[in-house]
């Protein structure tokens, strides 16, 4: 077996879990190494060590494989440059590598996840329709959810999830898409629009329009 960039044979657990033998988009080895570092390091410190392999080496070894597999600004987006180590992304990292080993099975994909980040409070102009209530009373709860799609890379994908997504009556604040040097994609989505905290039925519903189109 070929290496490629000082990367060593990739062993049949990383098959397992959707890893192949690639070249590396990261370059920067000293990078991906203290991008991994970060995350385990965020890991143990959020407390969230039953995640984590009994082998430390291997776990970091496997955020490497990860870190390589993607454009040297998924590194950056999610664990900061490389003398900067500012809101390190550790879960959402996670999210990622169980994505792309489900898209290894055709019969998973596409892959979705979701979930609840926030919520915050915003003022309705909407005295004319509630001339009686005070401007200040008129408020609303935002909910703030990130949805993560896993799949074959192909062109268009971005405007394509982006009319699903806007299907269900959300609204895309941000959107992000990291295509994998072995023909993946992670396409990750800051949406509001969804009346609620709970993400299970944000879920059901984009995997319904998923369905449907």
């Amino acid at each position: 077996m070929s290496h490629h960039g000082g990367l060593r044979p990739v062993s049949p657990r990383d098959r397992e879990e959707g890893y192949i033998d690639m070249p590396p988009v990261m370059e920067d080895e000293a990078a991906v190494a203290a991008a991994a570092r970060r995350i385990y390091e965020r890991l143990v410190e959020c407390g969230r060590v039953q995640e984590l392999e009994d082998d430390v080496d291997c776990f970091q070894r496997q955020l490497r494989l990860h870190f390589r597999r993607l454009p040297a600004r998924y590194l950056v987006d999610m664990c900061g440059s490389s003398t900067v180590a500012v809101n390190v992304k550790a879960e959402e990292v996670m999210i990622h590598r169980k994505l792309l080993a489900d898209c290894a099975d055709p019969a998973n994909r596409p892959v979705v996840h979701a979930r609840f980040l926030t919520s915050f409070q915003v003022a309705v102009d909407d005295h004319h329709t509630h001339p009686t209530i005070p401007s200040s009373d008129l408020i609303r709860t935002v909910y703030l959810h990130e949805i993560v799609f896993g799949c074959l890379d192909k062109p268009k994908l971005l405007s394509q999830l982006s009319a699903l997504v806007s299907e269900i009556g959300l609204n895309i604040r941000e959107a992000h898409v990291y295509s994998t040097v072995d023909g993946f994609s992670l396409s990750v989505f800051l949406v509001d629009g969804w009346y609620k905290e709970e993400a299970g039925g944000l879920l059901k519903a984009i995997k319904e329009a998923l369905r449907s189109n």
